[in-house]
Parts: structure tokens; C-alpha cells; sequence
């Protein structure tokens, strides 16, 4: 059992792929430092930093369980009941490792941001788009807001003062909008992911079909509900090429960028009355910050 999560934390974005720009191991230490970087406290960083990677293998894994991502890292290696076992098996070494090294309070904000997160992953199963509704870009944010963000805001809310979780949250919210966006943009040319072919209200997807209703009378909604993705790949890769060409695409990596931008921002802003600057510094270097 060790040595095969050991395996799927060598993954594309886990802790043991040396390719990895982001990982929420990484991302929970050097949030951690933010609030105390003391000799003491670097087993409970380290610990939890495990913690949080395995949490989210396990919500990585009953994501693609959602979306019959069969073709994926994860499911082509496993199983539907090893996949679910597996997944239980992750929350409960998470939840025991943060119960160890946190307070009670601590481990309630963490189920807190997992059950928002849990909702949201339910709702993910009818945010598609359809004849009768396209969503808009206002719902997209507040449907990822729920399904995405709840985790970045699980990270600060571990280690965060009460009087601080306000600021954390904005933050946490950015970056989570951030990744999301950026993620969904390049999941519209990753033939493992089935977001097209189950027609999800991606933003991408959203921003397309806005820009052909304007342009061309509505083709790749057309396109969309009449055609089987699933089966015609020659109509998939048009699809692909039209999202593109409309813009779609580079609005999005825009967007990631801004938001991105805008955590980074109110992270310098905090850094210039903290007690603890140098971890300001490493986290905001981690997000990509190279003026930092």
C-alpha cells in the first residue's frame, strides 16, 4: 500500500515528481512559515505538509471518480473499489496526522472547507451546459469558489489567527480562482479529461460559446450538443481549434495571471508588518513571484 501511494504521488503536480511547479505540500509548509518558523514547530509543518498531500491525492481521486476520467494517471491504475477504498484510506491518515499536531478547532476548520468542497464537487455534476442554460462567468466563479477555493482556504485556516481569517480568505480565494481557471483552460486539450465530451461550464467553454453566439449565430453550441465527443475525434479536435481561436484560451491564462497577481499583492502588503517576513518571501517566490 506504502510504495503504491508513494507511486501516485510521483505524478504530474504531487511532491515526488521533480517536474512539479506546484504542490500543496509545498504550498502548506511555506504557508505555515508565515506564522511561525520556529525550530519547535518545523515537525508539525512538516507533518501536516504530508497531511494536506495526501488529502488532496484523496480528493484528486474521487474528482476523477466524478468524472469517469478513466483515462487518467490515477484511474488507469486503479480500479473503481480500490480507487474508493484508497481514497478513505488517504482522508483518515490526513485527518489523524492534522488531529495529532493541531487543535480540535483546526481540525473542524478542515472539515468545515472539505464539506464546501464536497458540495461543490456534487454540484460539478450538473454545471454543464445545454440548450436550456449556459451558465455565466458570475456562476462559474461562484460555483469554483465552492469546489476549488474551499482547499486553498483549508491551508491558511490551519495555522491563521481568528482575527486574520478574513484576509486569508481573500487570498486563498485568488489563488484558487487562479489555479482552477488555469487547470480548466488546459484540461480543453488533455485527451484524458472528459471536460468537453460531458459538455462541463468550464470557463473556457463559457467564454467560447459567448464569442460564437456573437460571431457566428451560435455553431459551437450547436456543435457541442448535437456531436458525441466521446466517439468522433475528428469533430473533438475542431472543437479544440475553434475554442482556441476565439480567444477563449488566452483570456483564461490572463485571468489566472490577474488573480494570481492579486494574492501576490495582498501577500506583500501583509509581509510589511509581519514578524515573519523571510516566510512572506518564500511563500510568495513559490507562487511565482521572481521580483520578490
Amino acid at each position: 500500500m506504502k510504495s503504491f501511494i508513494s507511486s501516485l504521488l510521483c505524478l504530474k503536480g504531487k511532491i515526488f515528481n521533480d517536474e512539479s511547479v506546484f504542490t500543496w505540500a509545498e504550498f502548506y509548509y511555506y504557508s505555515s512559515l508565515i506564522f511561525e518558523s520556529s525550530d519547535e514547530q518545523q515537525v508539525s509543518h512538516v507533518a501536516c505538509s504530508s497531511a494536506i498531500e495526501l488529502l488532496v491525492l484523496a480528493t484528486d481521486i474521487l474528482d476523477d471518480l466524478t468524472d469517469e476520467d478513466n483515462q487518467g494517471e490515477i484511474l488507469s491504475k486503479l480500479t473503481y473499489p480500490q480507487a474508493v477504498s484508497l481514497s478513505s484510506i488517504l482522508l483518515m491518515e490526513s485527518f489523524h496526522i492534522i488531529g495529532k499536531y493541531k487543535s480540535p478547532h483546526s481540525l473542524q476548520a478542515v472539515v468545515r472547507q472539505l464539506r464546501a468542497a464536497a458540495y461543490g464537487q456534487a454540484d460539478d455534476l450538473s454545471f454543464k451546459i445545454s440548450h436550456n442554460h449556459i451558465p455565466t462567468e458570475q456562476e462559474y466563479f461562484k460555483h469554483i469558489d465552492r469546489k476549488s477555493s474551499s482547499l486553498t482556504r483549508l491551508v491558511f485556516h490551519l495555522n491563521a489567527p481568528v482575527e486574520e481569517i478574513p484576509l486569508w480568505n481573500e487570498i486563498a480565494t485568488y489563488i484558487g480562482y487562479s489555479g482552477q481557471i488555469g487547470n480548466d483552460a488546459r484540461d480543453v486539450f488533455d485527451d484524458t479529461k472528459n471536460d468537453l465530451r460531458d459538455k462541463k461550464a468550464t470557463l473556457p467553454l463559457i467564454k467560447a460559446i459567448e464569442a460564437s453566439q456573437a460571431k457566428d449565430g451560435g455553431w459551437l453550441l450547436n456543435q457541442l450538443i448535437s456531436s458525441d465527443l466521446g466517439i468522433n475525434h475528428d469533430e473533438l479536435m475542431t472543437i479544440r481549434e475553434y475554442i482556441k481561436r476565439t480567444g477563449a484560451i488566452k483570456y483564461c491564462e490572463i485571468l489566472a495571471e490577474i488573480y494570481l497577481n492579486k494574492s501576490i499583492q495582498l501577500l506583500k502588503r501583509y509581509q510589511e508588518t509581519s514578524v515573519y517576513k523571510e516566510g512572506c518571501s518564500n511563500l510568495i517566490a513559490f507562487l511565482g513571484d521572481d521580483d520578490n
